[in-house]
C-alpha cells in the first residue's frame, strides 16, 4: 500500500512539477493511516511510520546535498521538546507503566521529526500545492466512510473498504474499525478510516479551511470564484460539509464553525465583498436548507441536550473531565504518570483520554 500510495503522490507532483517535495506530500497522505498499526518484530509499525522512516532518509539527503538552514516556527520545535522532556521525566519519575508511557513519547518524539522534515524541505512557495496534497489526503477515509454507510455486509464481515481490512491494528481499535461506530438511535457515523468519528470530524474540519483558503488564494489572484478551477474546490467543499454532519460530532461542528467565522474575519472586506455576492448567498443559503432537511431529524437529536443519546454523551464527557480535574488536584506538581489517566478511568490501556487534551495533559503531567 505505501508503494502504491507514493507512486500516486509522485504522479501528482510530476503534474505541478514540484517533485522535490514527494517525502512531505507522502507524510501528508499516509496520515490519517496512522490507526493502521500492530506490534511487528517488537516494533509498532504504520504506514504513516514508514513513510516517516523514508521522509527522513530524504531529508538527511537533502542535508548531504545542501547546507542546513535555520528552521522557521522555532516555537513549534520548542512546545514539541519541552512536551517531549516532560514525559522523559513523568516515565522516569512517576509513571506506573513505563512500556506504556515510553510508546507515548516515542510517538511525540515522531510528531516532532516530522515536524522537523517538513520545515527543512518545504518554502513559502510550495505551501499551495502541499495544501491540495492535505485535501487530496481526506479522499481515502471519505471513501471508507461512505462504503462503511452504503455497502451492504453479510454478518460480522468488515465494515471497511476491501484491503484496508487486511492491514493490522490494535485489538482495542478493530472493533471500532470494522464495525463502525453508532448513535443509541442506530445511527451510523461516518469515521473514515480513523478510530474515533470525533477524530475524523476535526481532520475534516481542518481539510475545509484548508479549501476555503485555496479559494480565497483563488479570489486574490484574480481568478472569479465561478470560475472552472474553482468548481473543484467548491464541490469538494460541498462533500467535507456533508461528510462532517455525517459524523454527528457536537465538538466537531463547533471547531469547523468557529474556524469558519476566524477565517471571514481575517479575510478582510474587499475580499468579502467579492466573495459573498447576491446570487452565492441565495445559492449558499438554499443549499444549506435543503442538507438541513435531509438531516435535521438527526442533527437536532444531536444537538437536543434532553435526548437520551445527548444525555448519555455529556454525561460521559463531564464524569471523564472531572475524574482528570480530580487528578490534577490530587498530584498537582507530579500528575499521574503518562498514560496514568486511562486507569483511574477504567479505560483500556492503549486509551487514555479525558475527551480534553488539555486536561489529559494537566491530569498526567
Amino acid at each position: 500500500m505505501l508503494v502504491a500510495i507514493t507512486a500516486i503522490v509522485l504522479a501528482f507532483l510530476r503534474r505541478f512539477a514540484q517533485m522535490h517535495l514527494w517525502p512531505v506530500a507522502l507524510l501528508i497522505v499516509c496520515a490519517p493511516l496512522e490507526v493502521y498499526r500492530a506490534e511487528t518484530a517488537g516494533f509498532n509499525l504504520s504506514i504513516f511510520r514508514l513513510a516517516l522512516l523514508v521522509a527522513v532518509v530524504a531529508a538527511i539527503w537533502d542535508v548531504i546535498k545542501r547546507p542546513p538552514r535555520r528552521l522557521a516556527l522555532p516555537a513549534v520545535i520548542a512546545v514539541y521538546v519541552a512536551l517531549i522532556v516532560l514525559q522523559i521525566v513523568s516515565v522516569l519519575a512517576v509513571t506506573p507503566a513505563q512500556a506504556l508511557g515510553t510508546k507515548f513519547v516515542l510517538q511525540y518524539v515522531g510528531g516532532l521529526t516530522a515536524v522537523a522534515v517538513v520545515l527543512r524541505l518545504v518554502r513559502r512557495k510550495d505551501l499551495p500545492s502541499l495544501a491540495v496534497a492535505y485535501v487530496c489526503s481526506a479522499v481515502l477515509p471519505a471513501l471508507a466512510s461512505v462504503w462503511r454507510v452504503l455497502i451492504p455486509v453479510q454478518g460480522t464481515e468488515p465494515r471497511t473498504l476491501p484491503g484496508l481490512d487486511l492491514l493490522p491494528i490494535d485489538p482495542v481499535l478493530a472493533t471500532t474499525r470494522d464495525q463502525g461506530s453508532y448513535l443509541l438511535e442506530g445511527i451510523q457515523r461516518m469515521q473514515g478510516t480513523h478510530a474515533d468519528p470525533n477524530h475524523f470530524a476535526f481532520f475534516l474540519a481542518t481539510v475545509l479551511l484548508v479549501v476555503a483558503g485555496l479559494l480565497l488564494r483563488q479570489l486574490f489572484a484574480g481568478v472569479g470564484l465561478g470560475d472552472a478551477r474553482s468548481r473543484p474546490l467548491f464541490l469538494t467543499g460541498a462533500i467535507g460539509v456533508v461528510l462532517l454532519v455525517g459524523t454527528y460530532s457536537r465538538s466537531g461542528w463547533l471547531l469547523a464553525s468557529l474556524g469558519s467565522v476566524i477565517a471571514v474575519a481575517l479575510t478582510g472586506q474587499t475580499a468579502l465583498r467579492a466573495l459573498f455576492t447576491r446570487r452565492r448567498m441565495v445559492l449558499a443559503l438554499a443549499t444549506v436548507a435543503v442538507g438541513a432537511a435531509v438531516a435535521a431529524p438527526a442533527v437536532l437529536s444531536r444537538l437536543d441536550p434532553s435526548t437520551t443519546g445527548s444525555t448519555r454523551s455529556t454525561d460521559q464527557h463531564l464524569d471523564t473531565m472531572r475524574i482528570a480535574v480530580d487528578l490534577l488536584l490530587a498530584h498537582p506538581i507530579s500528575g499521574a504518570g503518562l498514560g496514568g489517566y486511562g486507569r483511574h478511568a477504567n479505560q483500556p490501556a492503549v486509551i487514555s483520554s479525558s475527551h480534553s487534551t488539555i486536561l489529559t495533559t494537566a491530569a498526567e503531567l
